[in-house]
């Protein structure tokens, strides 16, 4: 943006700063450091800041939008936009006690002597006239704004998957900026040093601290120090778990005496060795040679190591990892190609990390054809090679029945596994099952439990979110709407949308400030300049489609718009990735780019956040977050919001069964136009969901939404002209109309033609006992017609009825894991009982399986 109110600092340099290309940092610190030897009080502090000409100063009042991103080493840091620009800096504030005044000083005269590509830029101070606004001190840092964030944050984002637990990370002191490392300020162990009365804060950085100076007040923290530091940091980073945490005691005293008598972590597998001697006593040279020249020095470095040292397993799979996340690697589709090729490679090797890789390429289509079959065979194989993600992706697999059969009981186990091992996600999914009784007797206060645990220990957003809903509601604990509105804030501030929007809606004093720009006309303004700009570029909007001409301009405007912020762009931009249209598809980005959307409280991006969750287009699945986003769109009108809030209530899915509060969202959204409530608002009236039984109502509606284009209606309305519900028999109009249906390719590939002919086939043999377990099985699996496990219910029932071995076995199942029907383990037993003496194999295996469930049951309660 070319602006003269903008001033670009990549270009300004101020006089007496010199270039360094390397970090050696020991000669600078020496010349320019003070001590409380030097100063009296904080009043030389502030004349030597307002005097020196190297310092610039820049005027608050030029500062808009500020918004809070944490807490830095003195103080509070702000984003903040300069002079209404797209300039950004970090503003970061201090306390004024004299010890930290003394740190700024050297601080200062460090970055006035150093201008390096991964430290933060310091471009000068502010200062205003209350230290009452946002609570910031009178002076103020004015700093080079990091895009990403903390590096804490940015793995959180990047490699959460790895369930590295980043809570008192020391990585809080490095930032990242367009994906390169930034250190905020000098040394990872200075700081340690200073004095401070948070002894918790001091505590909690003891796994990163020179042992050398537990013992002996007089050490001096040195370069050995720091690259002890960036060692610890980096096993953590490369192995996926917080260092110490597994040895019984948290980070206290304890701790500190162990590591002074030699306790060390353990190398794991896929920990590359150049990390572990970082912090296990190798040759000083060696180890500063390999982090300052190959990592901090250049982080790209470290990518052309990792491709020349590809003689070792773990190091096949971290290299696919920096091309998956795009980390220091291009984000090109070169890229992408290598990090398939590498996880497959190393899987075949059955490295198990990168089978969770490989898994995740398979469900999501990435760089191959999207095979769930695959993915779960990946996932199975890691985690019976003992990985721990492994193990909550196996049993995120059973729990929603992808590339295997769905089993709640064994989705519990894998999760329990992974949860012992120290994977908070799985956590997290358990206490969803203790909530709903997924695979488990229903217990809300264990479910609450957890959810305090993961808010309170692990700071986990999603977390934080549901255990304000369970003081809100009274769900595990009695309700408590100051201890909701508490946790419903801790949410918000750790970026979590759903909380921001239920506070704003049940807490009218909330004191929270959603810091929505007053000037609305600007606002309306800039929408009306986005929308010209598209016109230029070819682009037009004809109703709700948007008609694109020219795709190159276009697409090169929407990125750079969605890049600078712009909502509209990001969410239409991740549409563009997520079907594919005129860029490479990529779900994972379609998905980022519409919660960054959504988080500016787009309301389209809510709706279609909610669908990713849904789905899992980019994202794991949790229907929790699915049914929060549905539920806050439907509120608002949104009509598909409204029928998906209906499917979420009919199954019992991230909310507990409804079927009248299902057929109230159906009717809702069938009124408001949408075709596939009217069909599901049909069903409630054919089979009694929610609403007393009327077939001629649910043949009215069947008929209303087929003439609007439902081939599921089309169906079903065929099926009621050949059984005559709600209407006469007319068996030649009811197979016309699967003919229809069935010729309506236009949607469909070949062999999903040929699944409706068969299921075509199946209703002429209207009678046969097999012909109606066999629509059973289509209706349960999607095959030809629209999944619908309410149906496949029906048709089990009815084959069942006339004595079919497998239905009465199928029925079993139904009744036992909950599909199309409430779960009743006791008819579940009878049926398998009558299908096993029938001869079903299935069906005494299951038996078998209740058997010992119940054996094992009363055996703890005997013990108990």
């Amino acid at each position: 943006m070319s602006n003269n109110t903008e001033i670009n600092f990549q270009n300004e340099r101020i006089v007496n700063r010199t270039e360094t290309k390397g970090l050696n940092l020991s000669e600078i610190k020496g010349k320019n450091a003070i001590g409380p030897d030097e100063t009296g009080t904080k009043d030389v502090f502030i004349s030597w800041l307002e005097s020196n000409e190297n310092v610039k100063y820049f005027e608050y009042s030029d500062f808009k939008n500020l918004k809070s991103i944490g807490k830095g080493s003195y103080g509070s840091v702000f984003r903040a936009n300069w002079k209404n620009s797209d300039q950004v800096f970090a503003l970061k504030s201090f306390n004024n006690d004299e010890t930290t005044l003394y740190q700024i000083i050297n601080e200062l005269k460090l970055h006035l002597n150093i201008n390096h590509e991964n430290i933060l830029r310091f471009c000068g101070y502010t200062k205003i006239e209350t230290d009452i606004v946002y609570q910031m001190s009178k002076y103020v840092l004015v700093l080079e704004y990091a895009d990403s964030g903390t590096l804490n944050t940015y793995l959180k984002k990047h490699i959460d998957e790895l369930n590295v637990l980043h809570r008192d990370l020391h990585a809080n002191n490095i930032l990242i900026h367009k994906k390169n490392i930034k250190l905020a300020d000098f040394g990872l162990s200075k700081k340690i040093a200073q004095q401070s009365s948070n002894t918790s804060r001091i505590l909690g950085v003891v796994p990163y601290t020179d042992p050398k100076s537990f013992m002996n007040e007089n050490y001096k923290l040195n370069k050995k120090s720091d690259v002890y530091s960036v060692g610890v940091l980096l096993w953590q980073i490369s192995s996926g778990y917080e260092p110490f945490k597994d040895k019984g005691f948290d980070y206290d005293l304890r701790l500190v005496i162990s590591i002074n008598n030699g306790l060390r972590e353990k190398s794991v597998d896929g920990t590359p060795n150049e990390y572990t001697k970082l912090y296990s006593g190798s040759t000083f040279n060696q180890i500063q040679q390999f982090i300052i020249q190959r990592i901090l020095k250049a982080p790209e470095n470290f990518v052309v190591w990792l491709s020349k040292n590809q003689n070792k397993i773990q190091y096949v799979w971290f290299l696919g990892l920096f091309y998956y996340y795009n980390i220091d690697t291009p984000d090109t589709e070169e890229s992408s190609s290598k990090a398939f090729k590498l996880f497959l490679q190393a899987s075949d090797k059955n490295f198990p990390l990168a089978q969770v890789y490989l898994g995740k390429c398979y469900y999501d289509g990435y760089e191959t054809e999207q095979n769930k079959y695959k993915a779960f065979i990946e996932y199975e194989k890691s985690a019976k090679n003992g990985s721990v993600l492994g193990q909550f992706y196996l049993g995120y697999c059973y729990e929603f029945g992808i590339g295997t059969k769905k089993n709640e009981i064994k989705s519990v186990y894998w999760y329990k596994k992974a949860d012992d091992n120290g994977n908070t996600t799985a956590r997290l999914y358990l206490a969803y099952c203790y909530r709903f009784g997924k695979g488990v007797e229903k217990d809300e206060i264990q479910a609450f439990k957890y959810y305090k645990t993961l808010a309170k220990k692990n700071k986990i957003a999603d977390a934080q979110q549901q255990l304000g809903k369970c003081y809100y509601y009274g769900i595990g604990i009695d309700i408590d709407k100051e201890k909701a509105c508490y946790w419903y804030k801790k949410a918000i501030s750790n970026g979590n949308i759903i909380a921001k929007e239920i506070i704003n809606k049940y807490y009218k004093d909330n004191n929270i400030k959603t810091k929505k720009n007053i000037n609305t006309n600007r606002i309306n303004l800039y929408v009306i300049l986005f929308f010209k700009n598209l016109r230029q570029l070819g682009l037009y909007y004809v109703g709700g489609i948007l008609l694109i001409m020219n795709f190159k301009k276009a697409l090169y405007y929407f990125q750079k718009a969605a890049g600078k912020g712009n909502k509209h762009a990001q969410y239409m931009l991740g549409n563009f990735y997520k079907n594919g249209e005129y860029v490479k598809k990529n779900v994972r980005k379609a998905f980022e780019l519409c919660q960054k959307s959504a988080k500016q409280g787009y309301k389209p991006a809510q709706f279609q956040l909610g669908y990713y969750y849904d789905d899992g287009i980019g994202i794991d699945i949790n229907k929790v977050n699915a049914f929060e986003l549905y539920n806050l769109a439907a509120e608002k009108g949104h009509n598909i919001a409204q029928n998906k809030l209906g499917i979420l209530y009919l199954k019992g899915e991230g909310i507990e069964k409804n079927l009248e509060l299902a057929f109230y969202w159906f009717q809702e959204a069938a009124n408001n136009g949408e075709i596939s409530a009217q069909y599901n608002l049909g069903l409630c009236y054919e089979l009694g969901l929610g609403i007393g039984k009327n077939e001629r109502k649910a043949f009215g509606l069947y008929k209303k939404s087929a003439a609007n284009g439902n081939i599921n209606a089309k169906f079903q309305l065929g099926y009621c002209y050949v059984n005559g519900i709600g209407t006469e028999i007319d068996k030649e109009k009811g197979f016309e109309l699967y003919n229809k249906a069935a010729g309506k390719k236009n949607n469909y590939t070949h062999e999903k033609v040929n699944d409706l002919d068969k299921v075509c086939d199946l209703y002429y043999k209207e009678n046969d006992a097999k012909a109606l377990y066999n629509l059973g099985l289509c209706y349960e699996f999607g095959q030809g017609v629209y999944q619908n496990e309410i149906m496949a219910f029906e048709f089990y029932k009815k084959s069942s009825h006339q004595s079919f071995t497998d239905a009465q076995y199928k029925l079993g199942y139904c009744y036992g894991h909950g599909i199309g029907v409430d779960i009743d383990k006791e008819e579940a037993f009878k049926l398998y009982k009558l299908a096993a003496e029938n001869g079903n194999c299935d069906a005494k295996e299951s038996l078998a399986f209740l058997q010992d469930n119940e054996i094992n049951n009363l055996i703890s309660e005997k013990k108990s």
